[in-house]
């Protein structure tokens, strides 16, 4: 068998039509869109494959058949019901990925596939459960990065880019739950596995993911706002550790206002993350912080077009590193329009407070203010970057 025949039979007899469904968002002004941060070390993606030519695969060494997972799921649901009765997977910001590679083989004849870098970003339609467990069936992926090569006997090796792959999970539930009534401390927990296509009488390849997720949001996290407000507060805020206040024109739509504090970056969207990145400046200044760093996920939806809000974040002075000159501190906001990271604030010290002016909302990181000399920059792209995003080298390159 040919490197092209043995890539063909094993990538195209286990891959069938893709299910697609429309999203529906659920139809009430009670859910909201929550970060749920995967814990890697209880998350594992697992793969196995047997064929009839070359029967069952086993690791190329022990393990290398498993990796552990991280990112994040985007999940809209009722916060403020300790048993929510519906879920949904918002698509486009999300994803998992592998830390390390999949790689299996058969000693004779020779033969190994491995998988590389593969991220998946989670999308469903409503799901509904009155006891907190969701089937996870209609549960449709889409690959974001990612490349699978095959190695015949003898052969050279064939790659293919897995990017746009579409697939619906085959088997498995989501349980959300929250560790006590009114918490708002929330876990979200998956364990299911996904059959490329319909695979075929002879050949069985499966990817089997288990992940721990959490997130903490309940009443404190979100207020609506009346449509002439001018003020509103979040997580105690402005006067409060962790807290935001948001101040507004007066006249705007309503609505409701949020905030979640997500715990480190990969909370942050594969869009936002390239585009930190790509920035040695961003990478510089939030370098020193990233041990501990400070991230606010924040919505408003009463904003008219061409209106803009003061935000007033709430930093935690103990969470600094030794020395840090306050005064040089501010705020970078990832806009989803421009596509890009944009540094600004004004810090008050005694406070410990930043104001920052936006027309949009999502990602807010605390940095710092001075700029870099190039010498730095330079510095800053090569090495801060591998610091900063440790969790995701190479994922999204």
């Amino acid at each position: 068998m040919t490197s092209h025949q043995f890539t063909v039979c094993l990538r195209y007899c286990v891959t069938a039509a893709v299910t697609l469904f429309s999203l529906q968002r659920i139809a009430s002004a009670d859910t909201q869109n929550v970060v749920f941060t995967i814990d890697p070390t209880q998350s594992t993606l697992g793969y196995s494959l047997t064929e009839s030519t070359y029967g069952t695969f086993t690791p190329v060494s022990p393990g290398s058949n498993v990796s552990d997972v991280s990112g994040h799921f985007l999940v809209s649901f009722n916060p403020l019901t300790d048993t929510p009765t519906s879920v949904q997977f918002i698509g486009g910001d999300g994803y998992f990925q592998q830390d390390s590679d999949l790689t299996v083989h058969t000693v004779s004849p020779a033969a190994q596939v491995q998988y590389s870098n593969l991220s998946w970003d989670f999308s469903s339609p409503v799901l509904t459960s009155s006891n907190g467990v969701f089937n996870a069936a209609t549960t449709g992926f889409t690959v974001l990065s990612g490349t699978l090569v095959e190695t015949p006997p003898g052969g050279a090796a064939g790659t293919n880019d897995e990017t746009g792959y579409k697939g619906t999970v085959s088997f498995g539930t989501w349980t959300l739950s929250q560790s006590a009534p009114g918490s708002g401390d929330w876990s979200l927990a998956v364990s299911g596995y996904y059959l490329p296509g319909s695979n075929s009488p002879t050949t069985t390849e499966k990817f089997t993911l288990n992940a721990l997720s959490t997130a903490h949001f309940g009443a404190s996290n979100i207020t609506t706002v009346a449509p002439t407000a001018t003020h509103a507060d979040v997580l105690g805020g402005a006067a409060a550790t962790g807290g935001v206040s948001i101040n507004l024109p007066g006249d705007t739509n309503g609505g409701t206002f949020s905030a979640q504090q997500i715990p480190n970056n990969t909370g942050l969207s594969q869009q936002a993350i390239q585009a930190a990145q790509a920035n040695p400046i961003f990478a510089a200044s939030t370098a020193d912080l990233s041990v501990h760093p400070q991230i606010w996920n924040v919505e408003y939806t009463g904003l008219q077009s061409g209106q803009d809000a003061t935000l007033v974040f709430h930093y935690d002075p103990s969470l600094l590193p030794a020395g840090t000159d306050q005064s040089q501190l501010g705020i970078w906001h990832y806009n989803s329009i421009g596509k890009d990271w944009e540094f600004g604030g004004t810090v008050n010290t005694t406070d410990h407070t930043i104001t920052f002016v936006t027309g949009s909302f999502s990602p807010f990181e605390l940095g710092v203010k001075a700029v870099p000399e190039p010498a730095t920059i330079v510095l800053g792209g090569l090495g801060t970057l591998g610091l900063l995003f440790a969790k995701l080298r190479k994922r999204y390159a």
